[in-house]
């Protein structure tokens, strides 16, 4: 079924996004920035704490939304704050986002809405156009009938890869998986199934709403480095099936859903898959 289908995707997606977020630091200064414990007792000593971290060690870089909040936990001091178009606001000194959420359309729902709406739309058989239709049928069921579920903006918690420690930097992994983004929203006539074309790559690094630019402020931006093993020049991406073989990051070198590929994902991004 097409809804079916869109699930599976955006679940996929999610745990590819924890893979996703691999991303090469330097300049160990910037650290600071940060709010590891270690990176709060000056330059210095951030830059030997990091230099001493090998594969497999955690550290917390960025932010972005990931704990539910709800209970009394759930104040209204956090449902009232002045969420902007993103969903953010601050509450208390703490920063949340709220998202809507629905059930799923189903294929009535699709249907009906197709025929109100797009009766003579003679591309509504296209796979790229059943997409669009459904994406804009999912948006107005979220408007009418949706709930606000929200989530408080915690640091990352980052898994070291490689400490390349002749180069001075760090090459991570998320921890958990972050978000649930489509790989690609299917247009006709471009091959988005490939990395370069794909519309979660602008999503993780360019789109001013994605993951690089809300996740990092200007500090943090300038310490993750372009790898030279990154594809198409890029500053997150996801994992070349190579890397995940990669024994010397953690990996199994064999084929197959293994548990060193596995990832739990936050409460936000279980939100965000539904």
């Amino acid at each position: 079924m097409e809804k079916k289908m869109r699930q599976f995707t955006k679940r996929i997606s999610a745990l590819f996004l924890a893979l996703a977020m691999l991303c090469t630091m330097q300049d160990m200064t910037a650290f600071a920035q940060t709010k590891d414990v270690s990176a709060q007792t000056g330059d210095a000593a951030t830059q030997t704490a990091w230099a001493e971290l090998s594969t497999g060690d955690e550290l917390s870089f960025g932010s972005y939304p990931q704990t539910e909040v709800t209970g009394n936990a759930l104040t209204d001091a956090i449902i009232n704050a002045d969420y902007d178009a993103n969903g953010d606001a601050q509450a208390g000194g703490e920063k949340y986002r709220r998202v809507k959420v629905t059930s799923y359309v189903t294929d009535a729902e699709y249907e009906a809405y197709r025929q109100e709406h797009y009766p003579n739309d003679a591309n509504a058989s296209q796979e790229w156009r059943r997409n669009e239709i459904l994406e804009e049928c999912e948006n107005a069921k979220k408007e009418s009938e949706g709930t606000y579920r929200y989530f408080k903006w915690e640091p990352i918690t980052w898994k070291v890869l490689k400490n390349e420690t002749d180069q001075g930097t760090l090459f991570v992994m998320a921890d958990v998986a972050l978000d649930a983004v489509d790989y690609y929203n299917y247009r006709n006539g471009v091959d988005e199934a490939l990395w370069k074309n794909c519309t979660l790559r602008t999503w993780m690094n360019t789109d001013e709403t994605g993951f690089y630019q809300m996740a990092f402020n200007d500090a943090e931006k300038n310490a993750i480095k372009v790898s030279a093993d990154a594809p198409e020049g890029d500053r997150v991406y996801l994992p070349s099936d190579e890397e995940v073989k990669n024994t010397e990051y953690g990996f199994e070198n064999t084929d197959g859903n293994l548990v060193s590929r596995k990832k739990n994902a936050s409460a936000y991004a279980e939100a965000k898959s539904s």
